[in-house]
């Protein structure tokens, strides 16, 4: 029985490690996105104005006005760091879930460890009660070899 539960401790420890670190990544990918949205809500905002500009041009000059360099080199960066934020996105999506599977199995765990720790409690409270026992029936020698 020690064994086991030797075994179930080994497991929860092992589990527990990887949610801490599971949890650890999850933190990461929401810091590296936070700043993703960041960047890319400044290139955003550039692009924007260059647009504003764009739209308080004269009819006749608006027609013919094309994005300078700038302006396109700002929207392709968007557009990539959208694409990053996406895909950090379900990277995150897929990091909670796989949290969520490891503090499930870390509750299985912990209840299996709860379970084999009252039953060697039993165990050892009626291992005294025997020993009582036989101790009133003048067989204490027996059951102490």
């Amino acid at each position: 029985a020690e064994a086991r539960i030797a075994e179930l401790e080994s497991m929860l420890r092992e589990v527990s490690s990887k949610l801490e670190q599971a949890q650890a990544s999850e933190l990461a990918l929401q810091r590296q996105l936070q700043t993703l949205s960041a960047n890319a809500g400044a290139g955003f905002s550039k692009s924007r104005q260059h647009v504003q500009k764009t739209e308080e041009l004269p009819p006749d000059l608006a027609s013919n006005h094309k994005p300078d360099k700038r302006c396109q080199e700002l929207e392709q960066e968007l557009a990539r760091k959208n694409e990053e934020i996406e895909k950090l996105k379900a990277s995150l999506a897929k990091q909670r879930e796989e949290n969520k599977e490891l503090r499930e199995a870390n509750s299985a765990l912990e209840e299996k460890y709860m379970k084999a720790i009252k039953l060697i409690s039993t165990l050892r409270d009626q291992l005294e009660k025997l020993k009582e026992l036989a101790e009133k029936k003048g067989l204490g020698k027996e059951v102490a070899e």
